[in-house]
């Protein structure tokens, strides 16, 4: 959806609606904040001509319900995007650190880099304890992910050996991703990326991911989507 120059942004109204096969409400938003939604969108991956870009497009709507559904869950702030104050909402790309691998439940060590090293067999990826979920409020109740894609960012030299992934939030179990595809990159920053059917976070929810290769290697494997969250959490190093 592109909104034409002069034309004020719509407003929505907060509601509930199906997402990712369940039922989510989700928060208002007033044309102010749908307008910083719709020109900061293409800012967040550098611009609309990207394959990143294109994808972020095509995700628009599904963004905007998962913004507003993690609004929601944080007791309505006003949308500020990347000029947000601390306790106004916020949102930019996912960082290795807004999730975690090892550790323990209580206390999960969250990623410094996106590197994984890669088995032939299913191993964890996105996790706390062996086999645990790590639970976004273990490192800031205040924020919420949305995945539209994998992406992995090295140089042409490594070849990504990824070849499958998988989610659990909460009771939410995904199907089986094959993202052997990531082998094609983006046609602007040539950075490999594959597109998965959207998956939403909400704050202090369970998360799980475990992942396959083709190879043994280490490898970048990002995920591509944007965190949403108070001002104070997304300004934190």
């Amino acid at each position: 959806m592109s909104i034409a120059r002069g034309v004020p942004a719509p407003s929505y109204p907060e509601d509930s609606v199906q997402f990712m096969g369940e039922t989510v409400t989700t928060a208002s938003m007033d044309s102010e904040e749908v307008s910083i939604f719709n020109e900061q969108l293409n800012l967040l991956v550098g611009g609309p001509t990207s394959v990143e870009g294109q994808l972020f497009q095509g995700r628009r709507e599904a963004i905007l319900i998962g913004l507003r559904a993690i609004k929601y869950k944080l007791d309505k702030p006003k949308f500020k995007g990347f000029y947000a104050q601390d306790n106004e909402l916020s949102w930019r790309l996912i960082r290795p650190k807004d999730v975690a691998a090892g550790g323990t439940y209580a206390s999960p060590t969250v990623k410094t880099t996106w590197a994984h090293t890669l088995t032939t067999s299913y191993a964890d990826w996105l996790y706390s304890a062996a086999s645990t979920a790590f639970n976004l409020g273990n490192i800031d109740k205040k924020y919420g992910l949305i995945v539209v894609g994998i992406k992995s960012p090295l140089t042409a030299a490594v070849i990504p050996q990824v070849a499958e992934v998988t989610f659990k939030l909460d009771r939410r179990q995904s199907i089986i991703f094959d993202i052997r595809g990531l082998r094609l990159t983006d046609n602007i920053n040539q950075v490999p990326i594959v597109p998965i059917p959207t998956q939403l976070a909400l704050p202090e929810s369970d998360v799980y991911g475990k992942i396959i290769g083709d190879a043994a290697q280490t490898e970048e494997v990002a995920l591509s989507g944007v965190t949403v969250g108070l001002g104070r959490f997304l300004k934190t190093e």
